[in-house]
């Protein structure tokens, strides 16, 4: 496949992957969509910026394999497109992307079609005062490390799945929000100072799974099957 080398910067237009493409450089993505149906392996730094500039994938991979932490994506706004169902941001095993709200809420969405999936495998920090949504209907596949350092973190509406390790400083929060249906895996472990909030949404906790974080029930359905752990939590409805 395609390969590219040299640093990229993309503020605009379309960037069509078909089949698979590896770039080696950096990527400076503010602006434009990546589609054609194929997959990107980025080994580089990520940057996606781009204010209030709606854009993203279309029924195209993209891998982020960096480990240097310097990967991030830091939208003052706007929407990080996942459109179709091969619409998908991954972080790949060993990893480390920073998503940075310091500027103002942001979130995934689609403009077209079906909705994509943020699919983490390595370690994934969201940082900065504002919310990061993954708003209906694309998905969160949460396999690895979500550190929610700052702010808050929402699933909104669709599916979703929670099988890593999801670590909450203080006064952080992971909301499950109406219309939600969250699967929490057995493996699936939540650690720290802040909190889940659950809010309306329907999540599934397998045998295993273990939260050792605040846990607030404001409304919503809590399944349990067999045995879930909650051994240090203060888990409360919300009045």
């Amino acid at each position: 496949g395609a390969r590219i080398d040299a640093d990229y910067v993309f503020s605009g237009g379309i960037l069509n992957i078909g089949g698979t493409a590896v770039m080696n450089g950096d990527l400076a993505w503010h602006g434009g969509n990546i589609g054609g149906g194929g997959t990107l392996t980025l080994s580089g730094v990520l940057d996606v910026a781009g204010g209030t500039n709606s854009f993203g994938l279309t029924d195209t991979t993209l891998v982020h394999t960096n480990a240097s932490g310097l990967s991030r994506i830091a939208k003052g706004g706007g929407y990080f497109y996942l459109n179709g169902v091969n619409g998908i941001l991954r972080n790949a095993a060993g990893a480390s992307l920073t998503i940075d709200t310091s500027a103002g809420d942001a979130g995934t969405y689609y403009s077209s079609g079906t909705g994509g999936t943020l699919h983490n495998l390595g370690t994934l920090n969201k940082t900065g005062a504002g919310t990061f949504f993954i708003y209906n209907p694309t998905h969160l596949d949460q396999a690895g490390t979500l550190n929610i350092q700052q702010g808050a973190f929402n699933v909104e509406g669709s599916t979703h799945a929670l099988s890593g390790l999801t670590t909450l400083a203080a006064d952080s929060a992971l909301n499950l929000n109406g219309g939600s249906t969250i699967a929490i895996s057995g493996a699936a472990r939540f650690t720290g100072d802040g909190r889940v909030q659950h809010n309306n949404a329907t999540a599934t906790l397998a045998n295993g799974a273990r939260i050792d974080a605040d846990y607030v029930f404001s409304g919503g359905i809590l399944n349990i099957t067999v045995r879930a752990s909650m051994p240090t939590t203060s888990f409360r409805a919300a009045s």
